[in-house]
């Protein structure tokens, strides 16, 4: 039988070299580029999942979100209404118009008086002139302080005057009525 030739001691010190030289070069080219993909991998997960419940806490509120939408649309409807974003002169004259014959008013004079830009809506004044007993009066301006529109009644002068058909006391009024339209930003 063949005898068993024993390696000597440089020999195994070589072989030991080259298998640390090996292990090595297998932990740098194949075990640390993965764990470093397995780290950014962990990383990348750990941040999805971040985002993931960002989400879904706001899709939670998304239906608190939507009805603070609706109830803003309502609001922005109402105050379109009192607060058209057009003058429609027209239609602002008949209104006053038919609220002034309501009371038995005939207005002397409406006249333009100047329009201001404020920052979210603009001013349209008009100058009236009106002959009304007090009452009347009182009540005219309650009514327009009434309406679905907004109004502002300013500068309101007051001077005694007499009906010439029957010698009753009356006032001439003059003031400035404001009307407001809303600028859509």
């Amino acid at each position: 039988m063949a005898q068993k030739k024993e390696v000597p001691r440089q020999q195994k010190i070589a072989l030991g070299v080259l298998a640390l030289i090996g292990l090595y070069m297998l932990y740098s080219n194949y075990y640390a580029p993965l764990s470093g993909d397995i780290r950014r991998a962990e990383d990348t997960l750990r941040e999805k999942r971040d985002r993931l419940a960002d989400m879904r806490v706001k899709a939670a509120d998304i239906g608190v979100l939507e009805k603070e939408l609706e109830m803003l649309k309502s609001q922005l409807s109402e105050t379109e209404e009192q607060l058209p974003q057009t003058e429609e002169l027209p239609g602002f004259i008949r209104l006053i118009t038919r609220t002034a014959s309501k009371y038995g008013m005939d207005i002397q004079v409406l006249s333009m008086a100047g329009v201001s830009s404020e920052e979210h809506y603009n001013e349209h004044r008009y100058g009236v002139e009106l002959t009304s007993d007090y009452h009347t009066l009182a009540s005219f301006f309650a009514e327009v302080g009434g309406l679905d529109r907004v109004f502002n009644i300013r500068n309101l002068s007051l001077a005694p005057s007499e009906n010439p058909e029957n010698g009753d006391l009356l006032l001439d009024a003059s003031f400035i009525l404001a009307a407001f339209t809303f600028e859509k930003q």
